[in-house]
Protein backbone atom coordinates (compact mmCIF):
# COMPACT_ATOMS: atom_id res chain seq x y z
CA UNK A 1 0.00 0.00 0.00
CA UNK A 2 1.39 3.66 -0.61
CA UNK A 3 0.35 6.52 0.96
CA UNK A 4 -1.56 9.23 -1.32
CA UNK A 5 -2.90 12.64 -0.64
CA UNK A 6 -5.94 14.26 -1.99
CA UNK A 7 -4.81 17.57 -3.54
CA UNK A 8 -6.55 20.40 -5.59
CA UNK A 9 -4.05 22.09 -7.84
CA UNK A 10 -3.30 25.72 -7.59
CA UNK A 11 -1.29 26.13 -10.97
CA UNK A 12 -1.20 23.49 -13.79
CA UNK A 13 1.32 20.90 -13.71
CA UNK A 14 2.45 17.35 -15.14
CA UNK A 15 4.42 14.74 -13.12
CA UNK A 16 6.37 11.59 -14.12
CA UNK A 17 7.13 8.50 -11.35
CA UNK A 18 8.75 6.97 -14.22
CA UNK A 19 5.83 4.53 -15.18
CA UNK A 20 2.78 6.97 -14.71
CA UNK A 21 2.27 10.61 -15.71
CA UNK A 22 -0.61 13.16 -14.16
CA UNK A 23 -1.93 16.14 -15.02
CA UNK A 24 -3.05 18.82 -12.61
CA UNK A 25 -4.64 21.84 -13.56
CA UNK A 26 -5.65 24.51 -11.93
CA UNK A 27 -8.19 23.88 -9.58
CA UNK A 28 -8.70 20.24 -10.32
CA UNK A 29 -8.59 17.79 -7.27
CA UNK A 30 -7.46 14.06 -7.12
CA UNK A 31 -5.22 11.80 -5.50
CA UNK A 32 -1.31 11.93 -5.94
CA UNK A 33 1.46 10.16 -4.41
CA UNK A 34 2.37 11.66 -1.12
CA UNK A 35 5.79 12.22 -1.52
CA UNK A 36 4.55 14.31 -4.71
CA UNK A 37 1.78 15.44 -3.23
CA UNK A 38 4.12 16.90 -0.45
CA UNK A 39 6.17 18.59 -2.55
CA UNK A 40 4.15 20.31 -4.66
CA UNK A 41 2.28 21.41 -1.37
CA UNK A 42 5.63 22.71 -0.51
CA UNK A 43 6.43 24.59 -4.00
CA UNK A 44 2.54 26.32 -3.83
CA UNK A 45 1.32 24.37 -6.49
CA UNK A 46 -1.15 22.29 -4.70
CA UNK A 47 -3.44 21.76 -1.45
CA UNK A 48 -4.27 19.46 0.82
CA UNK A 49 -7.35 17.83 0.59
CA UNK A 50 -7.50 14.41 2.36
CA UNK A 51 -4.80 11.94 3.14
CA UNK A 52 -5.59 7.89 2.86
CA UNK A 53 -3.77 4.73 2.63
CA UNK A 54 -5.02 3.17 -0.75
CA UNK A 55 -4.97 -0.23 -2.27
CA UNK A 56 -4.47 0.69 -5.64
CA UNK A 57 -8.15 2.30 -6.29
CA UNK A 58 -9.98 5.11 -5.22
CA UNK A 59 -12.76 3.36 -3.60
CA UNK A 60 -12.09 5.07 -0.33
CA UNK A 61 -11.93 8.59 -1.68
CA UNK A 62 -14.60 10.93 -2.02
CA UNK A 63 -16.21 11.43 -5.35
CA UNK A 64 -13.49 14.48 -7.01
CA UNK A 65 -16.80 16.82 -8.09
CA UNK A 66 -18.01 16.06 -4.54
CA UNK A 67 -17.28 19.09 -3.36
CA UNK A 68 -16.68 21.36 -6.06
CA UNK A 69 -19.72 23.39 -7.08
CA UNK A 70 -19.27 24.95 -10.49
CA UNK A 71 -21.75 27.78 -11.55
CA UNK A 72 -23.04 27.18 -15.17
CA UNK A 73 -21.61 27.42 -18.47
CA UNK A 74 -22.32 30.90 -19.33
CA UNK A 75 -22.90 31.09 -23.58
CA UNK A 76 -19.37 32.87 -24.76
CA UNK A 77 -21.12 35.04 -26.74
CA UNK A 78 -23.24 36.30 -23.86
CA UNK A 79 -21.52 40.08 -23.90
CA UNK A 80 -24.41 41.40 -21.49
CA UNK A 81 -24.65 38.99 -19.33
CA UNK A 82 -28.33 38.18 -19.43
CA UNK A 83 -27.44 33.96 -19.75
CA UNK A 84 -28.67 34.66 -24.11
CA UNK A 85 -26.18 34.86 -26.77
CA UNK A 86 -25.67 38.43 -28.06
CA UNK A 87 -26.31 41.51 -26.82
CA UNK A 88 -24.18 44.21 -25.40
CA UNK A 89 -24.08 46.90 -22.57
CA UNK A 90 -25.98 49.71 -23.11
CA UNK A 91 -23.42 53.06 -22.48
CA UNK A 92 -23.62 54.97 -19.54
CA UNK A 93 -25.11 59.01 -20.45
CA UNK A 94 -28.23 61.10 -21.29
CA UNK A 95 -30.12 59.52 -23.84
CA UNK A 96 -30.87 62.31 -25.97
CA UNK A 97 -27.27 63.53 -26.01
CA UNK A 98 -25.66 59.94 -27.36
CA UNK A 99 -28.81 59.86 -29.97
CA UNK A 100 -27.64 63.57 -30.92
CA UNK A 101 -24.05 62.29 -30.66
CA UNK A 102 -25.03 59.12 -33.30
CA UNK A 103 -26.62 61.23 -35.69
CA UNK A 104 -24.00 63.57 -35.93
CA UNK A 105 -21.54 60.83 -36.30
CA UNK A 106 -23.87 59.17 -38.91
CA UNK A 107 -23.35 62.79 -40.61
CA UNK A 108 -20.19 62.98 -40.67
CA UNK A 109 -18.95 59.62 -41.53
CA UNK A 110 -22.11 58.49 -43.72
CA UNK A 111 -22.38 54.91 -41.72
CA UNK A 112 -23.90 54.40 -38.80
CA UNK A 113 -21.91 53.85 -34.98
CA UNK A 114 -21.18 51.41 -32.68
CA UNK A 115 -24.03 51.44 -30.15
CA UNK A 116 -22.17 50.54 -27.27
CA UNK A 117 -19.34 53.69 -27.87
CA UNK A 118 -20.11 56.52 -24.84
CA UNK A 119 -20.79 59.89 -25.41
CA UNK A 120 -16.78 60.76 -25.23
CA UNK A 121 -16.08 57.77 -27.88
CA UNK A 122 -18.74 59.56 -30.17
CA UNK A 123 -17.36 62.73 -30.16
CA UNK A 124 -13.69 61.85 -30.16
CA UNK A 125 -14.60 59.83 -33.75
CA UNK A 126 -16.64 63.03 -34.97
CA UNK A 127 -13.83 65.24 -34.03
CA UNK A 128 -11.33 63.05 -35.74
CA UNK A 129 -14.01 62.73 -38.89
CA UNK A 130 -13.76 66.32 -38.92
CA UNK A 131 -10.15 66.95 -38.93
CA UNK A 132 -9.15 64.48 -41.53
CA UNK A 133 -8.18 65.59 -44.58
CA UNK A 134 -10.88 65.19 -47.55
Amino acid sequence: MSETIRIRALSTFVEFDGRQMCVFNAGDEGPLRADIAARKIEEGAAEALLAVELDGSDQHLPPADAAVKTAPARDPLDHDGDGKPGGSIAPDGDKAELAALRALYKEALGKAPFHGWDAAELQRRIDAADQAPV
